[in-house]
Protein backbone atom coordinates (compact mmCIF):
# COMPACT_ATOMS: atom_id res chain seq x y z
CA UNK A 1 0.00 0.00 0.00
CA UNK A 2 1.27 3.45 -0.87
CA UNK A 3 1.81 5.89 2.03
CA UNK A 4 -0.53 8.84 2.35
CA UNK A 5 0.33 11.59 -0.10
CA UNK A 6 -1.00 14.24 2.29
CA UNK A 7 1.52 16.58 3.85
CA UNK A 8 1.73 16.64 7.66
CA UNK A 9 0.04 20.05 7.59
CA UNK A 10 -2.88 18.79 5.52
CA UNK A 11 -3.15 15.72 7.74
CA UNK A 12 -3.43 17.89 10.84
CA UNK A 13 -6.01 20.13 9.17
CA UNK A 14 -8.16 17.14 8.12
CA UNK A 15 -8.08 15.59 11.58
CA UNK A 16 -8.68 18.85 13.45
CA UNK A 17 -11.53 19.69 11.08
CA UNK A 18 -13.28 16.42 11.91
CA UNK A 19 -12.66 16.89 15.62
CA UNK A 20 -14.28 20.32 15.28
CA UNK A 21 -17.29 18.70 13.58
CA UNK A 22 -17.65 16.28 16.51
CA UNK A 23 -17.45 19.12 19.02
CA UNK A 24 -20.09 21.12 17.16
CA UNK A 25 -22.36 18.10 16.99
CA UNK A 26 -22.01 17.14 20.65
CA UNK A 27 -21.56 20.47 22.45
CA UNK A 28 -23.74 22.89 20.50
CA UNK A 29 -26.61 24.36 22.55
CA UNK A 30 -24.99 23.01 25.70
CA UNK A 31 -26.40 25.82 27.90
CA UNK A 32 -23.63 25.20 30.42
CA UNK A 33 -24.70 25.38 34.06
CA UNK A 34 -21.78 25.39 36.55
CA UNK A 35 -24.04 24.55 39.53
CA UNK A 36 -22.34 21.60 41.26
CA UNK A 37 -25.51 20.63 43.13
CA UNK A 38 -27.07 19.35 39.91
CA UNK A 39 -24.08 17.24 38.91
CA UNK A 40 -24.72 14.18 41.18
CA UNK A 41 -28.21 13.40 39.75
CA UNK A 42 -26.90 13.93 36.23
CA UNK A 43 -24.01 11.59 37.00
CA UNK A 44 -26.47 8.99 38.33
CA UNK A 45 -28.38 9.29 35.05
CA UNK A 46 -25.12 8.89 33.14
CA UNK A 47 -24.34 5.66 35.00
CA UNK A 48 -27.85 4.24 34.48
CA UNK A 49 -27.48 1.52 31.84
CA UNK A 50 -31.22 0.81 31.49
CA UNK A 51 -31.87 0.47 27.73
CA UNK A 52 -34.17 3.06 26.14
CA UNK A 53 -35.23 3.53 22.51
CA UNK A 54 -33.84 7.08 22.53
CA UNK A 55 -30.52 5.69 23.77
CA UNK A 56 -30.52 3.17 20.92
CA UNK A 57 -31.00 5.95 18.36
CA UNK A 58 -28.28 8.03 20.02
CA UNK A 59 -26.01 5.00 20.02
CA UNK A 60 -26.33 4.54 16.25
CA UNK A 61 -25.73 8.24 15.67
CA UNK A 62 -22.70 8.25 17.97
CA UNK A 63 -21.21 5.20 16.29
CA UNK A 64 -21.54 6.86 12.89
CA UNK A 65 -20.13 10.17 14.11
CA UNK A 66 -17.03 8.62 15.66
CA UNK A 67 -16.68 6.10 12.83
CA UNK A 68 -15.93 9.14 10.70
CA UNK A 69 -13.09 9.98 13.04
CA UNK A 70 -11.70 6.47 12.62
CA UNK A 71 -12.00 6.73 8.85
CA UNK A 72 -10.27 10.12 8.69
CA UNK A 73 -7.49 9.09 11.07
CA UNK A 74 -6.68 5.84 9.28
CA UNK A 75 -6.99 7.36 5.80
CA UNK A 76 -4.50 10.10 6.66
CA UNK A 77 -2.00 7.83 8.47
CA UNK A 78 1.12 6.31 6.94
CA UNK A 79 0.12 2.90 8.38
CA UNK A 80 3.59 1.54 8.97
CA UNK A 81 2.02 -0.29 11.94
CA UNK A 82 -1.74 -0.53 11.27
CA UNK A 83 -2.49 -2.20 14.60
CA UNK A 84 -0.81 0.57 16.59
CA UNK A 85 -2.60 3.22 14.53
CA UNK A 86 -5.96 1.54 15.15
CA UNK A 87 -5.25 1.38 18.91
CA UNK A 88 -4.45 5.09 18.81
CA UNK A 89 -7.83 5.76 17.19
CA UNK A 90 -9.61 3.81 19.92
CA UNK A 91 -7.79 5.66 22.71
CA UNK A 92 -8.45 9.06 21.13
CA UNK A 93 -12.14 8.22 20.66
CA UNK A 94 -12.42 7.09 24.28
CA UNK A 95 -10.67 10.13 25.74
CA UNK A 96 -12.52 12.57 23.52
CA UNK A 97 -15.89 11.03 24.33
CA UNK A 98 -15.07 11.01 28.03
CA UNK A 99 -14.31 14.73 27.95
CA UNK A 100 -17.50 15.48 26.03
CA UNK A 101 -19.69 13.47 28.40
CA UNK A 102 -18.02 15.12 31.41
CA UNK A 103 -18.86 18.56 30.03
CA UNK A 104 -22.44 17.45 29.49
CA UNK A 105 -22.75 16.83 33.23
CA UNK A 106 -22.89 20.63 33.53
CA UNK A 107 -25.73 21.00 31.02
CA UNK A 108 -29.42 21.11 31.98
CA UNK A 109 -30.46 20.16 28.44
CA UNK A 110 -27.98 17.43 27.51
CA UNK A 111 -27.70 13.95 29.01
CA UNK A 112 -24.28 12.55 29.74
CA UNK A 113 -24.10 8.77 29.44
CA UNK A 114 -21.60 6.01 29.96
CA UNK A 115 -23.35 4.26 27.07
CA UNK A 116 -22.34 7.17 24.84
CA UNK A 117 -18.69 6.77 25.82
CA UNK A 118 -18.91 3.10 24.89
CA UNK A 119 -20.66 3.66 21.57
CA UNK A 120 -18.32 6.52 20.64
CA UNK A 121 -15.32 4.29 21.24
CA UNK A 122 -16.92 1.46 19.28
CA UNK A 123 -17.59 3.93 16.48
CA UNK A 124 -13.94 4.97 16.27
CA UNK A 125 -12.88 1.32 16.24
CA UNK A 126 -15.48 0.40 13.59
CA UNK A 127 -14.49 3.29 11.31
CA UNK A 128 -10.83 2.35 11.58
CA UNK A 129 -11.48 -1.32 10.91
CA UNK A 130 -13.71 -0.59 7.92
CA UNK A 131 -11.08 1.68 6.41
CA UNK A 132 -8.29 -0.85 6.92
CA UNK A 133 -10.52 -3.56 5.43
CA UNK A 134 -11.27 -1.37 2.41
CA UNK A 135 -7.55 -0.76 1.87
CA UNK A 136 -6.86 -4.50 2.12
CA UNK A 137 -9.66 -5.45 -0.30
CA UNK A 138 -8.68 -2.83 -2.87
CA UNK A 139 -4.91 -3.24 -2.61
CA UNK A 140 -3.13 -4.40 -5.78
CA UNK A 141 -6.33 -4.47 -7.84
CA UNK A 142 -5.41 -1.61 -10.13
CA UNK A 143 -4.51 -3.98 -12.98
CA UNK A 144 -7.70 -6.03 -12.87
CA UNK A 145 -10.30 -5.86 -15.64
CA UNK A 146 -12.44 -2.77 -15.40
CA UNK A 147 -14.96 -1.02 -17.66
CA UNK A 148 -14.13 2.42 -16.31
CA UNK A 149 -10.60 2.20 -14.91
CA UNK A 150 -11.87 1.70 -11.34
CA UNK A 151 -13.83 -1.19 -9.81
CA UNK A 152 -17.52 -0.96 -10.68
CA UNK A 153 -18.17 -2.68 -7.35
CA UNK A 154 -17.50 0.69 -5.67
CA UNK A 155 -20.55 2.11 -7.42
CA UNK A 156 -22.64 -1.00 -6.78
CA UNK A 157 -21.90 -1.17 -3.05
CA UNK A 158 -22.05 2.57 -2.35
CA UNK A 159 -25.21 3.22 -4.31
CA UNK A 160 -26.78 0.02 -2.99
CA UNK A 161 -26.18 1.09 0.61
CA UNK A 162 -27.76 4.47 -0.15
CA UNK A 163 -30.90 2.81 -1.53
CA UNK A 164 -31.14 0.58 1.54
CA UNK A 165 -31.02 3.69 3.73
CA UNK A 166 -33.76 5.24 1.60
CA UNK A 167 -35.92 2.11 1.80
CA UNK A 168 -35.46 1.93 5.57
CA UNK A 169 -36.27 5.61 6.24
CA UNK A 170 -37.99 7.06 3.14
CA UNK A 171 -37.67 10.78 2.61
CA UNK A 172 -41.35 11.11 1.72
CA UNK A 173 -43.72 8.65 3.33
CA UNK A 174 -47.25 8.53 4.71
CA UNK A 175 -48.18 9.15 8.33
CA UNK A 176 -46.44 6.96 10.87
CA UNK A 177 -48.19 4.10 12.64
CA UNK A 178 -49.19 4.59 16.29
CA UNK A 179 -46.05 4.07 18.36
CA UNK A 180 -47.00 1.88 21.30
CA UNK A 181 -43.55 0.79 22.42
CA UNK A 182 -42.48 -2.78 22.93
CA UNK A 183 -39.65 -4.92 21.66
CA UNK A 184 -38.35 -4.91 18.10
CA UNK A 185 -40.30 -8.03 17.11
CA UNK A 186 -43.48 -6.61 18.68
CA UNK A 187 -43.12 -3.38 16.73
CA UNK A 188 -42.51 -5.23 13.45
CA UNK A 189 -45.42 -7.54 14.23
CA UNK A 190 -47.77 -4.56 14.63
CA UNK A 191 -46.49 -3.09 11.36
CA UNK A 192 -47.16 -6.38 9.55
CA UNK A 193 -50.65 -6.55 11.06
CA UNK A 194 -51.30 -3.01 9.82
CA UNK A 195 -50.44 -3.84 6.19
CA UNK A 196 -53.24 -2.76 3.87
CA UNK A 197 -53.61 -4.95 0.74
CA UNK A 198 -54.59 -1.88 -1.29
CA UNK A 199 -51.15 -0.39 -0.60
CA UNK A 200 -49.93 -2.52 -3.52
CA UNK A 201 -51.26 0.28 -5.74
CA UNK A 202 -49.22 2.97 -3.97
CA UNK A 203 -46.36 3.30 -6.44
CA UNK A 204 -43.73 5.92 -5.55
CA UNK A 205 -42.77 6.88 -9.10
CA UNK A 206 -39.73 8.91 -8.07
CA UNK A 207 -38.32 5.76 -6.47
CA UNK A 208 -38.11 4.22 -9.94
CA UNK A 209 -35.45 6.79 -10.85
CA UNK A 210 -33.60 6.18 -7.59
CA UNK A 211 -33.60 2.39 -7.47
CA UNK A 212 -33.07 1.66 -11.17
CA UNK A 213 -29.34 2.62 -11.05
CA UNK A 214 -28.83 0.28 -8.08
CA UNK A 215 -29.70 -2.73 -10.24
CA UNK A 216 -27.65 -1.39 -13.13
CA UNK A 217 -24.50 -0.91 -11.05
CA UNK A 218 -24.85 -4.34 -9.45
CA UNK A 219 -25.16 -6.03 -12.85
CA UNK A 220 -22.23 -4.04 -14.25
CA UNK A 221 -20.03 -5.06 -11.32
CA UNK A 222 -20.94 -8.72 -11.84
CA UNK A 223 -20.28 -8.46 -15.57
CA UNK A 224 -16.94 -6.88 -14.82
CA UNK A 225 -16.21 -9.93 -12.71
CA UNK A 226 -16.76 -12.15 -15.79
CA UNK A 227 -20.36 -13.18 -15.02
CA UNK A 228 -22.59 -13.70 -18.04
CA UNK A 229 -25.36 -11.21 -18.73
CA UNK A 230 -27.97 -13.79 -17.71
CA UNK A 231 -26.16 -14.63 -14.47
CA UNK A 232 -25.58 -10.96 -13.61
CA UNK A 233 -29.25 -10.16 -14.15
CA UNK A 234 -30.48 -13.20 -12.21
CA UNK A 235 -28.23 -12.56 -9.19
CA UNK A 236 -29.15 -8.87 -9.08
CA UNK A 237 -32.88 -9.62 -9.21
CA UNK A 238 -32.55 -12.24 -6.47
CA UNK A 239 -30.65 -9.84 -4.21
CA UNK A 240 -33.17 -7.05 -4.81
CA UNK A 241 -36.11 -9.41 -4.25
CA UNK A 242 -34.72 -10.35 -0.83
CA UNK A 243 -33.18 -7.11 0.43
CA UNK A 244 -35.75 -4.43 -0.42
CA UNK A 245 -38.89 -6.25 0.83
CA UNK A 246 -36.97 -7.25 3.96
CA UNK A 247 -35.98 -3.63 4.63
CA UNK A 248 -39.59 -2.54 4.01
CA UNK A 249 -40.69 -4.95 6.74
CA UNK A 250 -37.87 -4.20 9.18
CA UNK A 251 -38.47 -0.47 9.17
CA UNK A 252 -41.73 -1.22 10.94
CA UNK A 253 -39.65 -0.98 14.11
CA UNK A 254 -39.56 2.79 13.58
CA UNK A 255 -43.35 2.93 13.09
CA UNK A 256 -42.96 3.28 9.32
CA UNK A 257 -45.92 1.68 7.53
CA UNK A 258 -45.17 -1.27 5.28
CA UNK A 259 -46.20 -0.25 1.76
CA UNK A 260 -46.45 -3.20 -0.61
CA UNK A 261 -46.31 -0.95 -3.65
CA UNK A 262 -43.03 0.59 -2.48
CA UNK A 263 -41.37 -2.80 -1.98
CA UNK A 264 -42.58 -3.96 -5.39
CA UNK A 265 -41.40 -0.74 -7.05
CA UNK A 266 -37.93 -1.06 -5.58
CA UNK A 267 -37.52 -4.63 -6.79
CA UNK A 268 -38.94 -4.00 -10.27
CA UNK A 269 -36.86 -0.85 -10.78
CA UNK A 270 -33.65 -2.61 -9.75
CA UNK A 271 -34.50 -5.60 -11.94
CA UNK A 272 -35.15 -3.39 -14.96
CA UNK A 273 -31.88 -1.56 -14.39
CA UNK A 274 -30.03 -4.87 -14.19
CA UNK A 275 -31.57 -6.21 -17.38
CA UNK A 276 -30.73 -3.06 -19.33
CA UNK A 277 -27.14 -2.78 -18.06
CA UNK A 278 -26.20 -6.46 -18.24
CA UNK A 279 -27.24 -6.78 -21.83
CA UNK A 280 -25.68 -3.53 -23.01
CA UNK A 281 -22.28 -3.45 -21.30
CA UNK A 282 -20.25 -5.41 -23.83
CA UNK A 283 -21.50 -3.38 -26.79
CA UNK A 284 -21.05 -0.21 -24.74
CA UNK A 285 -17.45 -1.18 -23.96
CA UNK A 286 -16.76 -2.02 -27.60
CA UNK A 287 -18.18 1.26 -28.87
CA UNK A 288 -16.47 3.68 -26.49
CA UNK A 289 -12.86 4.01 -25.34
CA UNK A 290 -12.30 3.75 -21.61
CA UNK A 291 -11.90 7.51 -21.15
CA UNK A 292 -15.24 8.08 -22.90
CA UNK A 293 -16.87 5.43 -20.74
CA UNK A 294 -15.56 7.12 -17.60
CA UNK A 295 -16.84 10.47 -18.86
CA UNK A 296 -20.31 9.07 -19.53
CA UNK A 297 -20.31 7.39 -16.13
CA UNK A 298 -19.32 10.62 -14.36
CA UNK A 299 -22.15 12.51 -16.06
CA UNK A 300 -24.75 9.78 -15.49
CA UNK A 301 -23.78 9.35 -11.85
CA UNK A 302 -23.91 13.10 -11.24
CA UNK A 303 -27.43 13.14 -12.69
CA UNK A 304 -28.41 10.23 -10.43
CA UNK A 305 -27.20 12.16 -7.38
CA UNK A 306 -29.12 15.22 -8.60
CA UNK A 307 -32.30 13.12 -8.60
CA UNK A 308 -31.63 12.25 -4.96
CA UNK A 309 -31.08 15.90 -4.07
CA UNK A 310 -33.82 17.66 -6.02
CA UNK A 311 -36.79 15.33 -5.70
CA UNK A 312 -39.79 15.87 -5.69
CA UNK A 313 -38.98 18.46 -8.41
CA UNK A 314 -41.69 20.88 -7.29
CA UNK A 315 -40.80 24.55 -6.98
CA UNK A 316 -41.74 26.84 -4.10
CA UNK A 317 -40.61 30.34 -5.07
CA UNK A 318 -42.27 32.18 -2.20
CA UNK A 319 -39.97 34.64 -0.48
CA UNK A 320 -40.80 33.23 2.97
CA UNK A 321 -39.87 29.67 1.99
CA UNK A 322 -36.62 30.72 0.35
CA UNK A 323 -35.65 33.02 3.23
CA UNK A 324 -36.14 30.13 5.65
CA UNK A 325 -33.31 28.31 3.86
CA UNK A 326 -30.80 30.71 5.40
CA UNK A 327 -31.54 30.18 9.09
CA UNK A 328 -28.95 28.88 11.54
CA UNK A 329 -30.42 25.36 11.38
CA UNK A 330 -29.34 25.16 7.75
CA UNK A 331 -26.09 27.12 7.92
CA UNK A 332 -24.57 25.72 11.14
CA UNK A 333 -22.96 22.31 10.50
CA UNK A 334 -24.87 19.37 12.02
CA UNK A 335 -27.44 21.60 13.73
CA UNK A 336 -30.40 20.40 11.66
CA UNK A 337 -29.52 16.76 12.26
CA UNK A 338 -28.85 17.35 15.96
CA UNK A 339 -32.36 18.79 16.35
CA UNK A 340 -33.88 15.50 15.15
CA UNK A 341 -34.22 12.57 17.50
CA UNK A 342 -35.05 9.87 14.97
CA UNK A 343 -33.16 7.44 12.79
CA UNK A 344 -33.59 9.59 9.70
CA UNK A 345 -30.67 11.71 10.87
CA UNK A 346 -28.58 8.51 10.83
CA UNK A 347 -29.68 7.13 7.48
CA UNK A 348 -29.40 10.57 5.88
CA UNK A 349 -25.76 10.90 6.93
CA UNK A 350 -24.92 7.43 5.60
CA UNK A 351 -26.69 7.94 2.28
CA UNK A 352 -25.21 11.37 1.62
CA UNK A 353 -21.70 10.17 2.41
CA UNK A 354 -21.64 6.91 0.47
CA UNK A 355 -23.21 8.46 -2.63
CA UNK A 356 -20.10 10.59 -3.16
CA UNK A 357 -17.49 7.91 -2.45
CA UNK A 358 -17.52 6.50 -6.03
CA UNK A 359 -17.37 10.00 -7.50
CA UNK A 360 -14.21 10.77 -5.53
CA UNK A 361 -12.75 7.41 -6.56
CA UNK A 362 -13.44 8.15 -10.23
CA UNK A 363 -11.73 11.54 -9.93
CA UNK A 364 -8.67 9.85 -8.43
CA UNK A 365 -8.11 8.06 -11.74
CA UNK A 366 -9.82 10.46 -14.15
CA UNK A 367 -9.52 14.02 -12.79
CA UNK A 368 -11.17 16.76 -14.79
CA UNK A 369 -7.83 18.54 -14.78
CA UNK A 370 -4.48 17.56 -13.33
CA UNK A 371 -3.78 21.12 -12.22
CA UNK A 372 -5.83 24.19 -11.41
CA UNK A 373 -9.28 24.68 -9.84
CA UNK A 374 -10.64 21.45 -11.39
CA UNK A 375 -7.90 19.20 -10.02
CA UNK A 376 -8.36 16.24 -7.72
CA UNK A 377 -11.55 15.94 -5.70
CA UNK A 378 -12.52 19.61 -6.07
CA UNK A 379 -15.18 19.00 -8.79
CA UNK A 380 -17.07 16.70 -6.41
CA UNK A 381 -17.08 19.46 -3.79
CA UNK A 382 -18.36 21.94 -6.37
CA UNK A 383 -21.12 19.47 -7.28
CA UNK A 384 -22.10 19.11 -3.60
CA UNK A 385 -22.37 22.91 -3.29
CA UNK A 386 -24.37 23.14 -6.51
CA UNK A 387 -26.82 20.42 -5.50
CA UNK A 388 -27.43 21.90 -2.05
CA UNK A 389 -27.86 25.40 -3.47
CA UNK A 390 -30.31 23.97 -6.00
CA UNK A 391 -32.58 22.87 -3.15
CA UNK A 392 -33.38 26.47 -2.20
CA UNK A 393 -36.38 26.84 -4.57
CA UNK A 394 -37.57 23.21 -4.23
CA UNK A 395 -40.65 22.49 -2.14
CA UNK A 396 -40.29 20.20 0.89
CA UNK A 397 -36.49 20.28 0.71
CA UNK A 398 -33.96 22.49 2.43
CA UNK A 399 -30.37 23.46 1.92
CA UNK A 400 -28.03 22.17 4.62
CA UNK A 401 -24.34 22.94 4.94
CA UNK A 402 -24.00 19.61 6.72
CA UNK A 403 -24.78 17.76 3.49
CA UNK A 404 -21.98 19.60 1.71
CA UNK A 405 -19.52 18.56 4.42
CA UNK A 406 -20.68 14.94 4.44
CA UNK A 407 -20.66 14.64 0.65
CA UNK A 408 -17.23 16.26 0.39
CA UNK A 409 -15.90 13.88 3.03
CA UNK A 410 -17.32 10.91 1.12
CA UNK A 411 -15.68 12.06 -2.11
CA UNK A 412 -12.37 12.66 -0.33
CA UNK A 413 -12.51 9.16 1.16
CA UNK A 414 -13.06 7.57 -2.26
CA UNK A 415 -10.24 9.67 -3.71
CA UNK A 416 -7.78 8.70 -0.96
CA UNK A 417 -8.80 5.05 -1.08
CA UNK A 418 -7.85 4.56 -4.71
CA UNK A 419 -4.73 6.67 -4.56
CA UNK A 420 -3.40 4.72 -1.58
CA UNK A 421 -3.99 1.26 -3.04
CA UNK A 422 -2.01 1.90 -6.20
CA UNK A 423 -4.38 3.50 -8.71
CA UNK A 424 -2.72 6.21 -10.77
CA UNK A 425 -4.02 9.05 -12.92
CA UNK A 426 -4.87 7.70 -16.37
CA UNK A 427 -5.62 11.04 -17.94
CA UNK A 428 -7.85 14.07 -17.73
CA UNK A 429 -11.54 13.33 -18.03
CA UNK A 430 -12.11 16.41 -20.15
CA UNK A 431 -9.41 15.50 -22.67
CA UNK A 432 -11.17 14.86 -26.00
CA UNK A 433 -8.21 13.24 -27.75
Amino acid sequence: MRPSSMTPRHTRIARLAYVAIILVATLSNLHADPTWADVPPRLARALDLTPRLSDAIDAVRNILLFAGLGVVWIATSRLRRPGATLLRVVIISFLMSGCIETLQLFSPVRNASLIDVTTDTIGGLAGGLITLAAFALMNNRAEERSYFGIPSALFAVSYGVATIMEAFMPLFRQDLLPQLGGSIDERIGRAISAIRPESITQIPLIDVLIFLPAGAFCAIALREGSASSVAATFVTICVAAVVYPLVEVVHGVTAEPIILGAALTHVVAAAFGAMCAAGAMESFAARFAIRQRARILALAYSLAIAVWSWRPFRLDLSSAAMADQFTSSHLVPLKALAERGDLFSVTDVVAQGVLFVPLGALLAVWPLRVKGPLRGVLPAIYLAILLESGKIPIADRFMDVTHILIQSAGAALGFLLLRRVGYKVRGELTDTR
